[in-house]
C-alpha cells in the first residue's frame, strides 16, 4: 500500500515492466506452495470492519505474491461499495490475505463450516462469494451469498465450498 500513496504510481502509457508494482513483484520470493497461480483476494478492514475487498476465485497472475500486489491495488483503487481509501488512512487498516486453494462443489450445507470454509454461489451469469470468517454460520452464508448474487427466492443456483488459508 505504501508503493500505491507513495506518488511512485505510474502514469498512463507507461508500460507494465517498468511499473514499481512489477519490480516489487520480482523482489517477493514466495513461501513454499505459492509460486503458483491461485485465487487470492485481499481485504482491508478498520475497527473490525471492512473497507475494502479485492481479488478472484480463480487464479489471473504467476504466483500468490503478484496475485496479493494486484488485487491490494483493486482494494484500494476499485473496489466502489465503500469510500475511496484516504491517503493518510491506508496506515490504520489491518490487511487479511484469503488465498483459495481448493473450489468444490457442493449439494448442500451440510459439513459446510464458515468459520473455515468460503462459499461461492453460481446462477447464469450472476455470482458471490463469502469468505471464510465472514459469516458465523452456515446458513447465513448462504443468505449473504445469495443477496450479494442478486438471487431471488425460488431461483436455481449452484454451491460450491472455498478451501482456503487466511492470513492476518
Amino acid at each position: 500500500m505504501a508503493i500505491y500513496f507513495s506518488g511512485e504510481r505510474t502514469g498512463q502509457g507507461e508500460s507494465a515492466a517498468q511499473t514499481p508494482y512489477q519490480t516489487l513483484i520480482r523482489q517477493l520470493q514466495p513461501v513454499t506452495g505459492y509460486g503458483k497461480p491461485s485465487g487470492v483476494f485481499v481485504t482491508l478492514s478498520r475497527d473490525g470492519k471492512s473497507r475494502a475487498c479485492w481479488g478472484s476465485a480463480y487464479p489471473h497472475y504467476k504466483s500468490v505474491p503478484e496475485a496479493v500486489v494486484y488485487a491490494t491495488l483493486g482494494a484500494l483503487t476499485k473496489e466502489y461499495r465503500y469510500q475511496p481509501i484516504s491517503r493518510t488512512e491506508w496506515k490504520a487498516l489491518k490487511p487479511q490475505v484469503t488465498v483459495i486453494k481448493s473450489i468444490e462443489p457442493i449439494e448442500n450445507l451440510r459439513g459446510q463450516n464458515p468459520l473455515r470454509d468460503g462459499l461461492m454461489l453460481r446462477q447464469g451469469g450472476r455470482a458471490a462469494v463469502i469468505l471464510p470468517g465472514e459469516a458465523k454460520d452456515a446458513t447465513y452464508q448462504l443468505v449473504l451469498c445469495k443477496l450479494k448474487a442478486g438471487i431471488r427466492p425460488g431461483e436455481k443456483f449452484q454451491l460450491y465450498r472455498m478451501i482456503a488459508d487466511v492470513y492476518q
